[in-house]
């Protein structure tokens, strides 16, 4: 059975601010349908190869997970990609890159960064190698089966640059079907005391019997408290029959 894990950072959420946990920050901008996708860099030497992760296309009633995309960085300078998608969220180069990856749907940028911010769809921070994004969308063909079932959650949470103090953070896990709108499943807020090292929680499972059919978003928001929190969150998604909670398969990063 596949399976895929999910890791978001959000390196700064702001003391009583709430924010999507992503290497980007703020509230992620969702396409609404196949787009025509460019890439750069903010740094001109990177250059390196850049993977795709089976995006997905819509295909009329369905959102289908395509191959991998490969396609060579050329620095600041816009690069296209070959297909067009509804969901990319799933980036990796496998070399250190200095500068911000920018994966975005509007034409144009300034020193490599997009000009129009909204039409950003996956960034890789200074030095991931990887997107950074605690969201994820079930493809209508994944798998042998028609559901997905969330398994592994677990949350984290660390002060920015070192700062002393207790720090407080509520991750919220939402849902959106297809048509809908999204909807609180569960919360999980982590308590971080004073100076002590960085707090997770061990892995949970998803909270609900109920299997994810296909073009349903997966998000997780986090609210800080306390002062501007380091946030994480990672989570794991199975294709399994309906009744299954808990079914590793291979898993997919």
């Amino acid at each position: 059975m596949p399976s895929i894990s999910k890791f978001g950072r959000n390196r700064v959420v702001a003391n009583n601010t709430t924010e999507d946990v992503t290497a980007d920050g703020g509230s992620y901008d969702w396409a609404t349908a196949n787009e025509t996708l460019f890439i750069s860099s903010s740094d001109d030497t990177d250059t390196m190869v850049l993977t795709i992760k089976k995006p997905l296309k819509e295909v009329g009633d369905e959102w289908l997970e395509q191959p991998n995309e490969v396609i060579t960085l050329t620095g600041q300078t816009q690069k296209t990609i070959l297909g067009s998608y509804i969901r990319t969220n799933r980036m990796s180069v496998k070399s250190t890159n200095a500068g911000i990856i920018y994966l975005y749907a509007t034409s144009g940028n300034t020193g490599g960064v997009p000009d129009t911010a909204t039409s950003i769809r996956a960034t890789i921070a200074v030095g991931a190698c990887q997107t950074e994004m605690a969201l994820w969308t079930v493809p209508s063909n994944w798998g042998p089966f028609s559901r997905a079932w969330i398994w592994m959650i677990r949350p984290g949470l660390n002060n920015v640059d070192g700062a002393s103090g207790a720090r407080e953070v509520d991750y919220v896990f939402c849902q959106r079907p297809y048509g809908e709108d999204f909807t609180v499943v569960e919360n999980y807020p982590v308590v971080k005391d004073g100076n002590q090292s960085p707090v997770y929680y061990p892995p949970a499972p998803w909270p609900t019997n109920e299997g994810l059919p296909g073009k349903t978003d997966l998000l997780v928001t986090a609210s800080a408290e306390g002062g501007a929190c380091d946030c994480s969150f990672s989570f794991q998604v199975v294709s399994a029959p309906n009744g299954t909670r808990y079914n590793p398969g291979s898993v997919r990063t």
